[in-house]
């Protein structure tokens, strides 16, 4: 994804490969209101595919490593369903 979930993949990766994290403090400051570069309307549904579609990636990789994984298949079947759920949310707005 070349989108605002690139970071979530990388840290899925990450874990997958048995990366290990630690939680570091940062100081947020807000921006000033309006300034911001995160459209609710068209970047939500997309970042929501992007995830799902994340999920998926990883589902498959986990039934390559073991075909019984009931979880991950369950998460395959339902995949279709959650998408078009997103699209029809997004339409218009999703890329």
């Amino acid at each position: 994804d070349k989108g605002f979930s690139f970071d979530t993949e990388l840290l899925l990766l990450a874990r997958e490969s048995g990366a290990k994290f630690e939680e570091v403090p940062i100081r947020w400051v807000d921006t000033e209101k309006g300034d911001t570069a995160v459209s609710l309307l068209q970047d939500v549904p997309r970042m929501t595919r992007g995830l799902l579609e994340q999920r998926e990636r990883h589902a498959l990789r986990v039934l390559e490593r073991n075909p019984w994984s009931f979880s991950n298949r369950l998460w395959l079947l339902t995949m279709p369903v959650l998408k078009r759920v997103v699209d029809i949310f997004g339409i218009g707005c999703a890329g």
